[in-house]
C-alpha cells in the first residue's frame, strides 16, 4: 500500500512523521522501524536505560513508553477515521502522559512486551484497511487529516524518535 500523501491531508505540524514515511508503504516503514528500536534498545545496560543526555530530556525507557503511548493514540485516531467516524477527536498532551506511566519503574522486559502487543494489533488494523478508505477525513486536534496520512504519523513518530535516539543517546 504505497501512496504519497497530499500536503492539504495534514497538518504541518505533522510533515516531521510524514516525510519519514510519505512515497512508502507504512506497514514496511512499521517493520523497519520496529527492527531499528529493537536493535538500537539490544543489550543496554539499566543505567543507559534511565541515562539523560540534557537537564529534563527522557531517558530512552520513557522514549519507549512515549512511542508505546502516541502508536495507541494514532492508531485510534486512524481507526476512527477508517470507520467514517466524523466525530472531533481531541488531541493530547504528551507531557503528563511520561510521569504517569512510571516508566523507569517498569521493567524493560514489560515495556517491550507492551511495545510489541501495540504494534502488532497496530499492523493488523492497518492490513485490514482497503485503499478506498485511505482518502477518508477526519479531525484530530481540531484539524482535519486523512486516513493515509494517519496511518503515515503512526510509522513516522517512531522513526522520528529513533533518530534522536541514534544521535544523541549512548
Amino acid at each position: 500500500m504505497t501512496y504519497q500523501i497530499p500536503a492539504e491531508e495534514y497538518h504541518e505540524f505533522y510533515e516531521t512523521y510524514v516525510r519519514h514515511v510519505n512515497g512508502h508503504d507504512p506497514l514496511i516503514k512499521l517493520a523497519e522501524g520496529e527492527t531499528r528500536l529493537t536493535d538500537w534498545y539490544s543489550g543496554k545496560t539499566d543505567e543507559q536505560l534511565l541515562y539523560r543526555y540534557a537537564e529534563g530530556k527522557w531517558t530512552p525507557k520513557e522514549v519507549l513508553g512515549h512511542i508505546i503511548d502516541a502508536e495507541r493514540l494514532f492508531a485510534y485516531r486512524a481507526f476512527r477515521i477508517s470507520r467514517g467516524d466524523q466525530t472531533p477527536l481531541a488531541g493530547f498532551d504528551q507531557d503528563p502522559y511520561i510521569p504517569a506511566g512510571r516508566f523507569n519503574e517498569r521493567s524493560f522486559t514489560h515495556l517491550m512486551e507492551e511495545y510489541e502487543a501495540v504494534r502488532l494489533s497496530t499492523r493488523k488494523m492497518i492490513e485490514a484497511i482497503h485503499s478506498d478508505q485511505l482518502p477518508l477525513i477526519g479531525t484530530a486536534n481540531g484539524v482535519e487529516i486523512s486516513l493515509r496520512a494517519q496511518l503515515a504519523i503512526i510509522a513516522g513518530h517512531e522513526l522520528h524518535h529513533l533518530q534522536i535516539l541514534e544521535e544523541r543517546y549512548q
